[in-house]
């Protein structure tokens, strides 16, 4: 049912962001009429100068040459072969069956505690984090497997899944290749020529990733290592738990034995080494998808681990928060096809627009609803990244689309309930907007057509301070001058709780 449902919005979500990045070229030779299989090249060559050398960008940039729903199928399908190796992974751990419950816990946790929001509907992100997923299982089975020390003619074979794995995206072969280390100097019965070969063919493909000229360009350190360091735990929630769980079972020496099993030592160090690659790199959540995705491998060997017979009530509870997870895709996928039903509208009425102006009513992120937990995302009509990708694709960078709901074509200045603060912010629906004289008067300057400043935010209880607050202007039916303002990144406030007031930093 996961697996159905996950399907389900991939098949249903257009394309979006590096969706169109990729396909920017090929769409335009379809257009004129040259060969797509030359754009695609030229795609890749760009990509490997300019971005990296992933095997999953160059995959996936010949995966747009074919009908898109294969590349769905492809991507729902590794997702489904990670979770199966990953029981797989825990019951020969333990020696026993995974049992019903652990596999329940597991599932959940991967629904919700996963970065789905951050894009991963789209199919290049599902190349980038769903296939890694399912080789880096495979891999890891292959490493912990007992029978390692088979002949050489038996384990070269492997280089080449080594390999592959080891360039499909350094967020997935990096953090492997530290756990086998790991494991091979903790635990000497596991070097064998298995996981030698399995180091090689891992090297082989880091080196071949490392060797794009722009390929350390993600990497740098921020200015402030321990606020970064926070940051991005917080985008980490299976981690937290693994190590808050890890960290109570070491408080007594008969608990501590499987923490040093070969399974967690493997999977612990490479989580770890993902969390640290997050911490270096972009923000961006999906950049630690490996470490939170180990993290609940582990958590379902140590519940396999230390409790054998669940009780009744752990059986109930799980299947409840299965069913709520079952439910959180099922509103994922509705609007998945909200944006696939709103589509084809907003690419003809961008192309038609002289300033890239189109009325499309969306729901903002922060007013979406609290169960979807932000998927599959909702900020893709007001994200820059995105509306930028989107220009490239179908227009020119120099008319970016600026989306403004339907329901606001006919707002009056004075419409709507007026907020606290020191930019007469008014709310309309699940919309906030003020005058464009009100907002240049409280920016001190100057404005754009767009743009974004920091506010202070007020909603219930909850004070938000340096939000990123998104603008863009309009005129209204009536010829008057308005600002459209959405905050970005605010977790589901407006369904919660009542915003009251919106200032200026």
């Amino acid at each position: 049912m996961f697996i159905a449902l996950l399907l389900a919005g991939f098949l249903l979500m257009p394309p979006f962001a590096d969706d169109l990045w990729f396909n920017s070229d090929i769409y335009a030779a379809g257009l004129k009429g040259t060969s797509r299989w030359e754009a695609a090249c030229g795609t890749i060559a760009n990509h490997y100068l300019n971005d990296n050398g992933r095997l999953s960008n160059i995959i996936f940039t010949l995966s747009l040459l074919l009908p898109r729903w294969i590349g769905s199928l492809v991507g729902a399908g590794a997702f489904g072969a990670a979770m199966l190796l990953s029981y797989r992974v825990v019951a020969e751990s333990c020696r026993r069956e995974v049992g019903f419950t652990t596999a329940v816990a597991m599932t959940v946790l991967w629904i919700f505690a996963l970065p789905w929001y951050d894009s991963v509907y789209l199919a290049c992100y599902q190349f980038n984090y769903l296939i890694p997923t399912a080789l880096c299982c495979w891999l890891v089975s292959l490493s912990l497997s007992p029978s390692g020390n088979t002949t050489w003619k038996n384990t070269l074979p492997l280089l080449i899944p080594g390999a592959i794995a080891g360039g499909w995206h350094e967020g997935f072969s990096v953090p492997l290749f530290a756990g086998v280390i790991a494991l091979l100097v903790f635990r000497p019965d596991y070097r064998n020529r298995r996981n030698l070969i399995l180091l090689v063919g891992l090297s082989a493909g880091i080196a071949w990733i490392f060797s794009s000229p722009a390929a350390l360009a993600r990497a740098g350190m921020p200015g402030s290592v321990l606020s970064r360091i926070v940051v991005v735990l917080a985008l980490h929630p299976a981690f937290l738990l693994c190590a808050a769980v890890a960290a109570v079972l070491m408080t007594k020496e008969k608990w501590r034995r499987p923490l040093v099993s070969p399974l967690c030592i493997l999977l612990g160090i490479s989580a770890v080494v993902s969390m640290a690659i997050h911490v270096l790199s972009v923000r961006a959540p999906r950049a630690g998808w490996w470490c939170e995705f180990a993290s609940v491998v582990i958590m379902g060997y140590m519940f396999s681990s230390y409790i054998r017979r669940p009780g009744r009530l752990f059986r109930i509870a799980g299947v409840l928060l299965l069913l709520l997870g079952f439910a959180r895709l099922a509103v994922c996928d509705v609007y998945a096809w909200r944006y696939r039903s709103q589509y084809d509208t907003l690419v003809e009425s961008y192309k038609a627009s002289a300033d890239g102006t189109v009325y499309l009513d969306f729901t903002p992120e922060y007013a979406s609803p609290v169960i979807a937990w932000m998927a599959p995302s909702f900020n893709i009509y007001y994200d820059r990244y995105q509306r930028w990708m989107f220009a490239r694709c179908y227009g020119s960078e120099e008319k970016m689309p600026v989306v403004i709901p339907c329901r606001l074509a006919d707002l009056r200045p004075d419409d709507g309930r007026l907020l606290d603060g020191n930019m007469a912010v008014r709310q309309f629906g699940d919309f906030y907007f003020c005058s464009q004289d009100e907002l240049t008067e409280a920016v001190g300057g100057d404005i754009a057509r767009e743009g974004e400043f920091l506010a202070s935010i007020k909603a219930g209880p909850v004070k938000m301070d340096s939000v990123r607050m998104f603008y863009f202007l309009y005129e209204n039916a009536h010829g008057e001058r308005l600002a459209l303002l959405l905050p970005w990144r605010v977790f589901p406030v407006s369904p919660v709780f009542r915003i009251e007031g919106m200032w200026i930093s």
